[in-house]
C-alpha cells in the first residue's frame, strides 16, 4: 500500500458524497490525483504513465480490502458509493442548508477579480457546485466563471484551472433549451493547458470536443426583419483552425492514424464549404483517388483497376502482335523449309494475358515495342492510359512518402 492511499480515499469519498456523483471513473480519478499532488514528478513521461497504471489497479485492490462495505466496484475501474435512505435524508438536509447559505456568496460577484482572495474564491467554487445540484444551472455557471477568472488572474496552478473549467463544462452540458454557444471555448482553454503540460493526446481530445460542438451548432436565427444572426461569429474559420490544431497535437504524440483522419475531416469540411465548380470537383476527385493524399493503398487500387479495365478495352479494339515468325507457320519438306503467313484470325489474335501484359507496359510507359496499338480506338485508349499511368504513379509516390514520413 502506498502512503497516499488513505488521503486519496478521503478525496474519493468527498467527490462521491459532497459533489453528489452517482459513480466515478477510478482510472481518471487516480490519474488526476497523481498529477495534482505531483506524486511521480521525478519520473519521465513513460515511467510516470506506467506507475499511474500500476497504482490504478493496486489502489482498487486496497479499496476492496478495506472499504467493500462502502463502495461498489464496477467494470473498468468505475466506482460508486453504497447509499441508504438515512444517507439520502442527510444529503437532503445538507442540500437545503447549503441552498440557504449560497445567497450570501452573491456579493462576491460584484467585486473585481483583483479584489478577491483565496477564501472568497473557494466560496465561489462551492457555491457553483451547490447551485448545480439545485439545478440552478445559469446561476452556477456565473459563479464557476468568476472562480475561473480569479484563478487565471492569479496564475493559479493549472490543475486548479482545470478543476474550474470542468465545473463550468458540467453546467454547459446541461441542455436546458439548447446547447450553449460558448461551450467550445472552455474545451479550447483546457486544450491550451494540456498543450503547455505536453499532454498532447488530452489536448487533441479537447479540441475534438470543441469541434463536435461547433459542427453541431444550431443554425443562425432570424430576427423580426428576417436577418440571420449567428450565435458564433466566423464559425467556419474557427473550425478550420481547430482541425489544424487537433491534427498537430495528434502528430506530436505520435498518433499518426488519428492525425491522418483529422486531416481528411478538415479537407471534407473545406470541400463542403466550396461553391460548385472546378475547385470543388478537383477536391472531390482527390478524395476519390487518394483520400486527400492520405491513402497510398487507394491509389494502388485505382492503378490495378485501370490496368485490368484497359486490358479489356484492348481485347475489344485489338493490338498488333509482334512481327516475325509468330505470324507465319513453317513446315519442313525434303529439300527446304516452307513458311506461309497465317490467315486464321483466331491464331493471329493474342490471348488475354498478352493484352494484360500490353496494358501494364503502357500504364508504366515502358514501351518495349513487342506489341503496339491498332490504328483507331486502340491508339486512343493507349494514349489515355499512358497519361493515367503518369498521374497515378506520381500520386502513389507522393501519398506513400507523406504517409510514412509523418
Amino acid at each position: 500500500m502506498a502512503d497516499w492511499y488513505q488521503d486519496a480515499f478521503d478525496n474519493l469519498k468527498s467527490d462521491l458524497i459532497d459533489e453528489g456523483l452517482n459513480r466515478l471513473d477510478g482510472s481518471k480519478f487516480v490519474r488526476d490525483y497523481a498529477i495534482r499532488n505531483d506524486l511521480f514528478s521525478e519520473l519521465d513521461d513513460d515511467a510516470r504513465e506506467e506507475a499511474i497504471i500500476e497504482h490504478i489497479e493496486t489502489f482498487e485492490i486496497w479499496l476492496k480490502e478495506n472499504f467493500s462495505d462502502i463502495l461498489y466496484f464496477g467494470k473498468n475501474y468505475f466506482w460508486s458509493i453504497k447509499t441508504t435512505d438515512n444517507r439520502r435524508l442527510n444529503q437532503r438536509e445538507n442540500h437545503v442548508s447549503k441552498q440557504s447559505n449560497v445567497e450570501k456568496e452573491y456579493k462576491y460577484l460584484d467585486e473585481e477579480t483583483a479584489a478577491l482572495d483565496e477564501a472568497k474564491a473557494k466560496a465561489l467554487y462551492k457555491a457553483a457546485l451547490t447551485l448545480a445540484k439545485e439545478e440552478r444551472f445559469q446561476e452556477g455557471l456565473v459563479f464557476a466563471k468568476s472562480y475561473y477568472d480569479y484563478l487565471k488572474y492569479n496564475n493559479a496552478p493549472e490543475t486548479k484551472q482545470l478543476e474550474a473549467l470542468n465545473a463550468i463544462l458540467r453546467v454547459c452540458y446541461i441542455e436546458i433549451d439548447k446547447p450553449r454557444a460558448d461551450k467550445y471555448e472552455y474545451h479550447i482553454k483546457k486544450s491550451e493547458i494540456y498543450v503547455r503540460s505536453y499532454e498532447h493526446s488530452l489536448a487533441a481530445d479537447e479540441y475534438k470536443l470543441a469541434l463536435q460542438h461547433l459542427i453541431n451548432e444550431v443554425p443562425a436565427e432570424n430576427d423580426k426583419k428576417g436577418h440571420q444572426h449567428a450565435r458564433i461569429q466566423h464559425i467556419d474559420d474557427i473550425i478550420k483552425l481547430l482541425y489544424k490544431k487537433c491534427r498537430i497535437q495528434y502528430e506530436n504524440t505520435g498518433m499518426t492514424k488519428e492525425a491522418s483522419d483529422m486531416f481528411v475531416e478538415e479537407n471534407k469540411f473545406i470541400q463542403s464549404k466550396l461553391r460548385r465548380g472546378f475547385k470543388r470537383a478537383g477536391m472531390f476527385s482527390f478524395w476519390v483517388l487518394a483520400r486527400y493524399g492520405e491513402s497510398p493503398g487507394l491509389v494502388a487500387f485505382w492503378a490495378v483497376f485501370v490496368i485490368i479495365l484497359w486490358s479489356l478495352f484492348y481485347m475489344a479494339t485489338g493490338i498488333n502482335s509482334p512481327g516475325g515468325p509468330e505470324n507465319y507457320q513453317c513446315l519442313p519438306s525434303y529439300t527446304m523449309i516452307i513458311c506461309e503467313q497465317i490467315e486464321d484470325i483466331s491464331i493471329q489474335t493474342p490471348p488475354y494475358w498478352s493484352h494484360l501484359y500490353y496494358s501494364v507496359v503502357t500504364f508504366t510507359t515502358l514501351g518495349y515495342g513487342d506489341f503496339s496499338p491498332i490504328e483507331g480506338f486502340s491508339r486512343f485508349f493507349s494514349a489515355v492510359q499512358a497519361l493515367l499511368g503518369l498521374l497515378l504513379t506520381s500520386l502513389f509516390l507522393a501519398t506513400f512518402i507523406k504517409k510514412y514520413s509523418r
